[in-house]
């Protein structure tokens, strides 16, 4: 799962197809279950855990297989040469999520990442 459309976005990137890409990782909305993971549950239920160790367990463990996917792709752009540095050194990839506590529909603080080098505008 996802691994297919991050695969073909990174050759996409590769083949300078594309220098602009969006992915909506998180199947929030629907009913799509992470049985592969351990997690019978859909993803919107469980965010919304009450405070229940278990359900909180069960969106940490949805959450953290969401970001290993991201790492592997950002992996996988790393080790393709592109110029002088890599894909990944010359790319920006914003990695975020719509809620900071879901529970309580709150966005702030909001979590997000920008990963890349920006060919050398990123520090």
């Amino acid at each position: 799962m996802y691994a297919g459309e991050l695969d073909m976005i990174a050759i996409a990137y590769q083949a300078d197809l594309t220098r602009v890409a969006s992915f909506l990782m998180a199947a929030e909305g629907t009913n799509q279950t992470y049985d592969h993971i351990g997690v019978p549950d859909s993803f919107h239920p469980v965010s919304h855990h009450a405070n229940d160790l278990e359900r909180i367990g069960k969106l940490v463990k949805i959450q953290t297989w969401h970001m290993e996917r991201f790492g592997e792709f950002l992996g996988k752009l790393a080790a393709v040469r592109d110029g002088e540095g890599t894909l990944l050194d010359n790319s920006m990839f914003l990695y975020g999520s719509n809620m900071s506590n879901s529970d309580r529909h709150n966005g702030h603080p909001l979590p997000t990442i920008l990963v890349g080098g920006g060919a050398g505008k990123l520090a």
